[in-house]
């Protein structure tokens, strides 16, 4: 196969990329509409207050606790 076959192949396959993304993104739009009770504009809901209350050293340990519970995880 000479050079021109290689551009015609790397441009089908680009193109075979292009409608299957084109695919996927349709698809997650039609999966998106469907669920209900979703928070308007990404509005996050959360249940309870806030978890690192007022002060810096609640702010530290709850940081601190969260990345060990990350870490604990990968482990």
């Amino acid at each position: 196969m000479g050079t021109i076959d290689y551009c015609i192949l790397v441009i089908l396959l680009l193109l075979g990329l292009v409608a299957l993304a084109i695919k996927h993104e349709e698809k997650r739009q039609a999966d998106r509409r469907q669920h209900k009770g979703q928070p308007p504009d990404g509005i996050e809901r959360r249940s309870g207050g806030d978890r690192r209350g007022n002060s810096l050293t609640a702010y530290v340990l709850w940081a601190l606790g969260s990345q060990w519970s990350k870490l604990r995880k990968l482990l």
